[in-house]
Formats: structure tokens, sequence, C-alpha cells
């Protein structure tokens, strides 16, 4: 099982852009989420998860991704989700050692 650690930062000024080395879109569905804990359906890359979250300890909390077929993804996305579907962009910025 595998530790998320949560790191959000806001940024003042829009020169972070021009270090973007890659920009990701993912579409996210949440199914459940009960006492902290969630579950979730992501598409990115062309690639399918489901993803269970833990509760925050924390900035860390468990959480396992087991891959899935992308066509089962869309119809957990669909059908699941009640409408709790979000499209995000990750944008990638390397810092020192950090990617």
């Amino acid at each position: 099982m595998a530790i998320e650690i949560e790191r959000k930062f806001l940024t003042v000024a829009e020169g972070w852009r021009q270090d973007v080395v890659q920009t990701k879109v993912i579409l996210d569905g949440l199914m459940m989420a009960v006492g902290g804990r969630k579950l979730r359906v992501r598409i990115c890359d062309g690639q399918a998860t489901l993803t269970f979250k833990g509760r925050k300890d924390g900035l860390r909390r468990e959480e396992v991704e087991l891959p899935m077929e992308v066509e089962q993804a869309r119809i957990l996305l669909d059908h699941h989700c009640d409408g709790r579907i979000l499209s995000k962009r990750r944008h990638l910025v390397p810092q020192g050692d950090l990617i």
C-alpha cells in the first residue's frame, strides 16, 4: 500500500508556466466518500485506475491504485459517480531534485 503526501502550491505570479515540462489532464469521478475515505475512478494519459484513499493523517493518507480498462472506467464514470466528475490539469514543474 502506498502513502500519499498531499502537496499543493499557491502561486502569486505566472513565471512558473515557462518551466512546465508536462501537463496532464485527469478525468476524476468520485464514486463514494464515507468517513474520510474515498473511492475514485480516474482516466489519465489513456490509462484508467480505481483509487482508494484512506483517512487523512495530517498531510498523509494511505492510497491503493488498481489498474483497469478505460472502457470499464468510462462505465463507472457514466453510471456510478452521480455527476461528481472533475476534469483537472496537473502541471509538472521541476523544483531542485523534485518533479
